[in-house]
């Protein structure tokens, strides 16, 4: 097992090599020669510091992706083969003879492990945050938001593995399609449970207090005959100086959401035109095409993670010291499996991911026909958020959900109504 941690070790080396020289080599805030000193070029609306800081921010927020990922795949792997997973067993165990209550500790204990090992990896990410000021956050709210989440992870995914492995156990053959059946009134029910009690953990919602601001965003919730004249505001500005604005739930539940950040940096006009862009992903039933899709997704992808995992549960059980594909100790191969898979199908799913943002951005501009501000309000994601306006390819396809901010605003620079 040595000789294959070195050859890991090395083929990740080179890999992270090729992944720095690519990304260095690349100037995210390029434009084409036909869109030098247009509306899109960085150079017209942002100070050359401005262009500097995000280009620097940009390019350690690529890096950390792809330099990240295949790590967490060394994690589950290292878990995996070096015994750690087999030790976990032995000493739950040691502490109970219920089998109910040995899995229980082990999930408990495997995601406690993870947690303290991708603790520098998140830390990582909160220091760049405050130093480009994309974040005010202090490290003990920071801390705080984290434990929650472990604590919500708790929760959810330890009946979740449970009872993964008992489906494996009692349809050795059928399981795969058991979770996926499984996952769809879950998927639909948390789409409407996470904004209503799960976002409330973090952060508070309050009504607009802006009531110009909210009739104006009523008359466009109605002309798009949106029920509600819920309208909130969030403080994100608790974790992140960046800007976002959403539409969620359905009938009386659908509410419009502002971050504080949004409504603090962009001008009405701007700020309209989010919310037209949000709007516009209710009115075209993205929310419903998303989960459509993905359930047909997750439909290949978890045939595809059946077939993956017995052969390699059955051509390495002995040197994994795995009884079988029911044995809790192969819940790393699970999570490494789910991980690679994830990665590979991200370029197919931000590709539908960004046709919808796009048919979202031409519904705004036909709500709104206001060019000036929808231009306006690129270029602030630009300026306040460090975005790059067009990064580079290998990022494009596996970071982006959105089109770049070059194609979005040449789209709309170039509309005609």
């Amino acid at each position: 097992m040595r000789t294959v941690y070195k050859a890991l070790t090395f083929t990740y080396i080179v890999y992270a090599v090729g992944i720095l020289a690519y990304i260095y080599t690349q100037d995210p805030s390029r434009v084409p020669v036909y869109d030098i000193g247009g509306v899109s070029d960085p150079t017209t609306f942002m100070s050359r510091a401005q262009i500097h800081e995000a280009n620097a921010v940009s390019r350690l927020q690529y890096v950390s992706f792809f330099i990240f990922e295949p790590l967490q795949w060394i994690i589950y792997f290292v878990v995996l083969t070096s015994g750690v997973s087999g030790r976990m067993k032995y000493m739950t165990q040691q502490m109970t003879h219920v089998k109910a209550f040995q899995r229980i500790l082990y999930v408990i204990g495997l995601l406690a492990l993870l947690f303290i090992v991708h603790l520098p990896i998140n830390g990582f990410y909160f220091v760049i945050d405050h130093l480009y000021h994309l974040s005010s956050q202090t490290a003990s709210s920071w801390l705080g938001d984290l434990l929650k989440s472990f604590g919500l992870d708790l929760i959810t995914q330890v009946p979740l593995f449970l009872g993964v492995f008992w489906l494996i156990k009692k349809q050795p053959n059928r399981w795969w399609i058991s979770i996926w059946v499984l996952s769809i009134p879950i998927t639909i029910f948390l789409m409407f449970i996470q904004p209503l009690v799960v976002d409330p953990i973090f952060n508070t919602f309050q009504p607009l207090p802006d009531q110009q601001l909210k009739a104006e965003i009523i008359s466009l919730t109605t002309k798009a005959h949106i029920p509600t004249d819920q309208i909130y505001v969030v403080n994100k500005s608790k974790q992140t100086n960046e800007l976002n604005a959403y539409v969620t739930g359905i009938g009386s539940q659908t509410r419009v959401v502002y971050w504080d950040t949004l409504l603090h940096s962009m001008t009405k006009g701007e700020i309209v035109f989010v919310t037209a862009h949000e709007i516009g992903h209710y009115v075209l039933h993205h929310i419903y095409i998303g989960i459509v899709v993905g359930l047909l997704i997750g439909y290949g992808v978890l045939w595809v993670f059946y077939r993956l995992y017995l052969w390699i549960v059955q051509r390495f059980k002995e040197s994994l010291h795995i009884d079988g594909p029911h044995d809790f100790v192969a819940l790393p191969l699970l999570l490494l499996l789910y991980s690679v898979l994830s990665f590979a199908i991200l370029p197919v799913e931000n590709a539908i991911s960004r046709t919808m943002e796009h048919q979202a951005d031409q519904y705004a501009m036909m709500l709104t026909h206001d060019k000036k501000d929808a231009i306006q309000s690129f270029q602030m994601f630009a300026k306040h958020d460090l975005q790059a306006v067009n990064p580079p390819f290998l990022v494009y396809i596996f970071l982006d959900d959105h089109p770049t901010l070059l194609q979005r605003i040449d789209f709309v620079a170039h509309w005609k109504s």
